[in-house]
């Protein structure tokens, strides 16, 4: 359900707008020019500033973690969880304490947090090529591709359907390939700057890490509770 929900809210405006770009002429003429090693150089320098943008702004979203919440809260987290039957036998008035969880600990929520973004990421960007390259077979027919990079196209696979002649060509793979890395550098930088986006799908991981951390504070609580409880 969660995959769903994230498709149906991050996909439709993307593809809107890559599509915009995937028509016009100079998409394809700059992947065209980008001969050996520098296409892949500049896939890369998408990749490294989407991970590096979302690697600075982890601190800030692992502090709103450390944050010390009301056991209200806490309880409200917990509800179907095994944790739940656990709340009973603690007092209501109490706070939740994270501080018993040491730096490496802390290291490895981030680092949980960093690859659920990682995911949500994949996913879109799986979904994106997906669709151009499906768009591109069905619209960008050889003579189209011809007039995109004002040059024999390189036909990879071809097919006749319904009296149309569908190609794939190496120039439509190029151009696929580099604006689906750049979607998700660009779904990657929104999430984490537009506040409906990080409210949408960076809020949605940060919540199911206040339950996991939720979950693990009344367990501990629970343990000292009955640690201080004297055995008759």
């Amino acid at each position: 359900e969660q995959v769903v929900n994230l498709l149906v809210r991050a996909l439709p405006l993307l593809i809107l707008f890559i599509t915009f770009i995937f028509l016009q002429n100079e998409a394809w003429q700059i992947t065209r020019t980008l001969h050996g090693p520098y296409y892949w150089i500049v896939l890369g320098l998408f990749v490294v500033i989407g991970v590096g943008f979302s690697v600075i702004s982890l601190p800030g979203q692992v502090s709103e973690l450390a944050k010390p919440e009301r056991w209200s809260t806490a309880a409200r987290r917990v509800e179907d969880t095994p944790a739940a039957e656990l709340v009973h036998e603690l007092p209501s008035d109490r706070e939740v304490d994270q501080s018993p969880l040491t730096r490496r600990q802390w290291v490895n929520v981030a680092l949980v947090v960093l690859y659920s973004q990682f995911l949500q990421v994949v996913l879109v960007t799986a979904m994106v090529f997906v669709f151009l390259l499906v768009f591109g077979g069905l619209v960008v027919t050889e003579p189209v591709a011809r007039g995109f990079v004002d040059a024999q196209p390189h036909v990879l696979a071809s097919l006749d359907l319904w009296g149309r002649h569908m190609v794939i060509t190496e120039e439509l793979l190029r151009v696929t390939g580099f604006l689906t890395v750049f979607s998700g550098l660009y779904f990657a930088v929104t999430a984490q700057t537009d506040e409906a986006y990080r409210r949408e799908f960076i809020g949605e991981i940060l919540e199911e890490m206040r339950r996991s951390l939720a979950v693990r504070a009344v367990y501990l609580a629970a343990r000292n509770q009955r640690a201080t409880v004297p055995t008759g």
